[in-house]
């Protein structure tokens, strides 16, 4: 029988103030796009929709890239 572990949420605590952004994702995106490009990607759009579509769409590509080197691989 296979039984999967189920492990203790990490909790954190960070303090935000006015106009910061927080990102939140599965480890999909994590996996497929650089922090950087996270970055980069949200000062491109003043709209967080357009923002995440755009995030989505960059961590769709990225894992159908084969050749594509991701963080998770570095």
């Amino acid at each position: 029988m296979l039984v999967e572990r189920i492990s203790m949420p990490r909790l954190t605590t960070v303090e935000l103030v006015n106009d910061d952004t927080m990102v939140m994702g599965t480890d999909g995106l994590f996996d497929n796009v650089f922090y950087s490009e996270i970055v980069s990607t949200l000062a491109a759009y003043q709209s967080v929709a357009d923002a995440a579509k755009a995030l989505a769409g960059l961590d769709r590509n990225h894992s159908k890239d084969l050749g594509f080197g991701s963080p998770h691989t570095h």
